[in-house]
């Protein structure tokens, strides 16, 4: 016969597990305090300072072409401004992974859709990016402009 004590601890631990699973997929909200790069920042949450990483995207980084110019695009976007995010993971540097949203507005999609990131293959989640990528390049959007651009998973590889 188990005891009550292991049968309480038996319970404590589906509760976490169940806590755990389902956490993700809970909207939080937050005012954006500092812009990283054109696919992460950091956001005020309650008493929380959490570092978002975009899901399902990846933005040149600092020093490629258009780096700068994305980070001003996102700056524009949701600086001081308050956002929802879902998280979809936590990243190997523990970011939250993020679908970001401001309004009704998807963040993720509209940073693609400018032409200042590319929709992230290997992590994709969202297969809207990869048409809203490809409609970014037809029109020679931002980095699609450059007949040269490096895709920052390669970039990232050389530097």
């Amino acid at each position: 016969m188990i005891s009550r004590f292991t049968r309480f601890f038996v319970f404590l631990f589906a509760l976490m597990l169940t806590q755990s699973a389902y956490s993700k997929d809970i909207n939080s909200f937050g005012t954006v305090t500092k812009v990283f790069d054109g696919d992460s920042f950091l956001v005020k949450s309650g008493r929380h300072t959490i570092e978002i990483r975009m899901d399902s995207v990846d933005a040149p980084e600092h020093s490629q072409s258009y780096g700068q110019y994305c980070k001003s695009g996102l700056e524009a976007k949701i600086l001081n401004r308050k956002i929802r995010f879902r998280q979809t993971d936590t990243d190997r540097y523990g970011r939250v992974v993020a679908v970001v949203y401001l309004e009704n507005r998807n963040i993720n999609r509209e940073i693609v859709g400018d032409g200042c990131a590319w929709a992230y293959r290997k992590y994709l989640r969202d297969s809207q990016l990869v048409a809203l990528e490809q409609q970014a390049r037809r029109n020679k959007k931002a980095l699609w402009s450059d007949k040269k651009q490096i895709p920052p998973w390669l970039y990232r590889r050389g530097n």
